[in-house]
């Protein structure tokens, strides 16, 4: 079974159709998706804060952490799918806000319930003054509550987003683009200030005489601005690029941001920047009695107990990945910047050298050897999953589809390339057409492959060599990979296309009912389980009906894959989910035995 990796952005309606014939199965479902890597998750963490003996950080799609000491992090149930972009503490309650005007409280940081904001705003920061929670967003949005629970929209009279509100402890100070500034003495009254700026204001603080603030100038400058009182102000330059968060930890200031950005100084004028050891984007900064905790992209967790030196807490590969397989004891899962890894559990990863840069798409496994493939004709062979070796005869064409059919490897990409090899070593090119192929399937008796650019391409062949289109040309959506489980082909592509056939020579079209693309399809012995954009994740047991599922991923997944007792979904920023399909495994294997 190939799985395939198509880099493409779409943003179509796709049309409700159902499969004129069911398959004699019962409806099912898979286990909830998780996530097996990175841990514990790797949605981005935007912000961050401590309260009730524990650290807490929110992000993309619901996602909600906490640690008691800033080492050790597990994910909470949010019991939502909001992208949550800050999180406050008032001293008996955590208020999280986010995309939509979307409110979440919780008394613990580890149990959450939803609260009606009043707004559709996308609310980007929150604080806790001491009297209320004062909340602010695009469109010059600015909410009050003195309980997290019952909340006011409070006229800003600016127009533009802000990004981020400080307390200096009688005056508020709200921040955002082109300079915007809005001051308030009680948080409900609210007058514009003018900062002399056009910058983009990103992040402020207050150090105890002053308001902060971390700005952007066009095209890409790093600037700060300090005011005493947040209605007069002045620049001064600062050595720490790209700040998103600051705040004064009693005697200094500290700030992160884009680029594993850290800066810190006693004052806005000497910040200096920190290692921190990674290039991903810090967004979130929290201060508790054991240190700081920083996060960020793909899931980043930073903790320093001194603002100096940090410390990794969610290790794991962060590049993409596009596809695995397993030999039956070892894992392998192939995908970004020649990025390979390794696993005996699915649940811990090692990364291995791959001796390239290139884009990994596809992977199989023969019985004695493994085969990758990918970008500018990179052809990889490896007995073990550890040491790998490069091989030839792709003339430097993308080869995006791999399969093993029992006696030879075949592969597919683009120019309508058609690979095939015994061992994976020798190599024997041929064409199935001019355009893009991005993945096969094989029946026993016949092969299918499908690709397509703007539109979709589906060729069939007995032999592997000789290849007959099947499509009507220009009828179809691109189609990214293709699946057979025992008794037909399914097809998927773009906003949410599908496409069934019981030959590989007939196809009906049909659709998940999703627009959004779907990159990817596997077999789990009961249930079709395709995954794509923006984490999307359906399942069907027919291929005519089909239902939604939660994967609790932000990012596009680019992989399905069926091991035989696992589900896999992966995708961007090294996402690795698993889902528990193990009642099917008996059936997978009387269809692979036919």
């Amino acid at each position: 079974m190939s799985k395939t990796l198509r880099l493409l952005s779409v943003v179509a309606v796709a049309a409700l159709a159902l499969f004129s014939r069911p398959f004699p199965l019962s409806a099912q479902s898979c286990g909830p998706w998780r996530w097996a890597s990175p841990r514990p998750q790797g949605n981005t963490l935007q912000g961050a804060a401590f309260g009730a003996g524990r650290y807490v950080a929110v992000g993309r799609a619901g996602a909600i952490l906490s640690s008691e000491d800033g080492q050790t992090w597990s994910a909470e149930a949010s019991n939502t799918a909001d992208d949550l972009r800050d999180v406050a503490w008032s001293g008996s309650a955590f208020v999280a806000v986010g995309a939509g005007g979307s409110v979440h409280v919780s008394g613990d940081g580890r149990t959450w319930g939803a609260r009606l904001s009043g707004t559709t705003a996308n609310l980007n920061r929150v604080i806790w003054s001491g009297a209320r929670f004062v909340a602010v967003g695009d469109g010059g949005a600015i909410l009050t509550s003195p309980n997290g629970s019952d909340w006011a929209i409070r006229p800003s009279g600016i127009g533009l987003a802000f990004h981020d509100v400080a307390w200096s402890g009688s005056r508020y100070a709200a921040v955002g683009d082109g300079g915007a500034v809005s001051t308030s003495a009680d948080g409900i009254h609210w007058s514009t200030s003018d900062a002399g700026s056009l910058d983009l204001f990103y992040a402020a603080a207050w150090t105890g005489t002053r308001f902060v603030v971390s700005a952007i100038a066009f095209p890409y400058s790093p600037r700060t601005y300090t005011s005493t009182d947040g209605v007069t102000w002045r620049l001064t330059s600062t050595r720490a690029q790209g700040l998103r968060r600051l705040i004064w930890t009693g005697s200094s200031l500290l700030g992160v941001g884009l680029t594993g950005t850290i800066g810190a100084g006693p004052d806005a004028a000497s910040m200096q920047s920190r290692d921190s050891g990674t290039p991903l984007d810090l967004l979130g900064l929290a201060q508790g009695p054991s240190g700081f905790a920083a996060v960020g992209a793909r899931g980043t967790i930073l903790f320093s107990t001194d603002g100096v030196a940090w410390s990794d807490r969610a290790p794991g590969p962060r590049a993409a990945f596009s596809d695995a397989v397993s030999n039956g004891s070892t894992l392998v899962a192939v995908g970004e910047a020649g990025q390979i890894a390794t696993s005996e559990d699915g649940e811990t990863w090692t990364l291995r050298s791959s001796g390239t840069f290139r884009w990994i798409f596809g992977v199989a496994w023969s019985g004695s050897t493994f085969a990758a493939v990918g970008e500018a004709g990179t052809l990889l062979t490896s007995p073990d999953g550890i040491v790998w070796t490069a091989r030839s005869g792709a003339l430097g064409q993308n080869v995006q589809g791999i399969l093993w059919d029992g006696r030879r490897f075949v592969v597919v990409g683009s120019g309508g390339a058609v690979l095939t090899s015994a061992d994976g070593s020798a190599w024997t090119f041929a064409s199935a057409g001019p355009k893009v192929l991005n993945a096969v399937a094989f029946s026993g008796s016949e092969y299918v492959a499908v690709g397509g650019e703007l539109t979709g391409w589906i060729v069939s062949s007995q032999d592997g060599i000789a290849w007959t289109r099947r499509d009507t040309p220009g009828s179809l959506r691109p189609l990214y990979d293709v699946v057979w489980n025992g008794s037909d082909f399914l097809a998927v592509g773009s906003h949410g296309e599908v496409l069934r056939s019981a030959d590989g020579v007939s196809w009906v079209e049909g659709s998940t009912g999703i627009d959004k693309s779907l990159f990817s399809v596997a077999w789990t012995g009961g249930l079709f389980e395709a995954v794509g954009e923006d984490g999307t994740a359906v399942e069907s047991a027919d291929g005519a009906g089909w239902s939604a599922r939660d994967s609790g991923a932000a990012g596009d997944l680019y992989g399905a894959v069926w091991t035989g007792e696992r589900l896999f979904g992966l995708g961007r920023g090294g996402a690795i989910l698993s889902g528990d399909c193990a009642a099917f495994g008996h059936r997978t294997q009387s269809i692979l035995s036919r």
